[in-house]
């Protein structure tokens, strides 16, 4: 009989909702949907740490930083411009 200790599943909590789907894409289950503790209306999508999870939810948050970062970048790029033309 095993204890609890070697029963216990480890699990992420995520936030973002795009960032659930896109998990889910890869081919990992959401477990469970909860309330989130903070902001009752949002949810916190529930996944299991099974393998390869940690790897694909990096690979999904560098995306998501580069975009960021490219979206930044050209949004300067655009304030720039604006100002430069109504001078």
């Amino acid at each position: 009989m095993k204890n609890q200790k070697e029963q216990k599943v480890k699990c992420k909590a995520i936030k973002s909702k795009r960032i659930a789907c896109k998990l889910r894409k890869e081919g990992f289950p959401i477990k469970s949907v909860e309330p989130d503790r903070d902001h009752p209306e949002r949810d916190v999508y529930v996944f299991e740490m099974t393998l390869g999870f940690q790897d694909a939810l990096d690979k999904i948050l560098k995306k998501r930083y580069e975009n960021k970062e490219k979206w930044q970048q050209r949004k300067a790029g655009y304030v720039k411009n604006n100002k430069k033309e109504n001078k």
